[in-house]
């Protein structure tokens, strides 16, 4: 039976697109159930490679998939031409609208598997994961070095005040946090040979990006643009 209705966003301002009627089919649910179908609301967050993801990521409480079908023809041509012709799948952020706890956020997969759309719920604790290795000694060596870089900079022009060190240190927390997520998913481990040359420039060629950005908001830049940024880079440095 339809277990739930979910419409996800794509992209931002001008470049905003919006897909409805995403539906969602439970076969293992054969009688009618209160309060369905859920209506669900989500945005894209990346595409990915299933075979790249961890084990570990699947929600084991989701015992099979759900199918992926819609009446509106937009989006069907946007998931026939964006995963189907292009063999990749896409990570999405989706919020049970009738709920207004942050808990019931979830991150879901969706994939083609012989020739349909499947949608999968991702583990809960995919983000205490990641910032498991987020605090890990070898990506903090990181961090600390990148705030005394910036720290000795500032030193060399004028004397900061403590709010705008703190403000930079944000920055550069978010940022950084971004960029490990980014290469989680990608299956980059941190003790990959080249993990720390591709984090140290993708958080270079970010900060330039938002070099006028930062002084725009006083270094506190919207978190999506920061997220735009880092997806478009690790694209072009994995090439995914």
């Amino acid at each position: 039976m339809k277990y739930a209705v979910l419409s996800l966003t794509f992209g931002y301002g001008k470049e905003k697109v919006l897909l409805k009627d995403i539906e969602l089919w439970d076969e293992n649910i054969i009688t009618n159930i209160k309060d369905r179908p859920l209506i669900w609301s989500g945005r894209y967050v990346s595409y990915v490679s299933v075979q790249k993801l961890p084990l570990w990521i699947y929600d084991k409480e989701q015992p099979t998939p759900w199918h992926c079908y819609s009446n509106c023809s937009k989006t069907c041509n946007y998931f026939n031409i964006k995963l189907k012709s292009l063999n990749r799948s896409m990570i999405a952020e989706i919020h049970n609208n009738s709920m207004d706890s942050a808990s019931q956020t979830r991150l879901a997969l969706f994939y083609v598997k012989n020739n349909s759309i499947m949608c999968k719920l991702l583990s809960t604790k995919l983000k205490s994961k990641i910032d498991e290795h987020i605090t890990t000694s070898s990506n903090a060596n990181i961090n600390s070095a990148m705030v005394t870089k910036t720290n000795s900079k500032f030193s060399v022009s004028k004397k900061p005040t403590h709010s705008l060190l703190n403000k930079k240190v944000h920055f550069n927390d978010t940022l950084s946090k971004l960029i490990l997520t980014g290469l989680r998913l990608r299956d980059i481990p941190n003790t990959s040979s080249g993990f720390t040359k591709l984090y140290k420039m993708t958080f270079q060629a970010a900060e330039f990006t938002h070099r006028e950005d930062v002084k725009k908001y006083d270094y506190q830049v919207p978190f999506e643009l920061l997220q735009q940024t880092v997806e478009i880079l690790l694209k072009l440095f994995t090439k995914t």
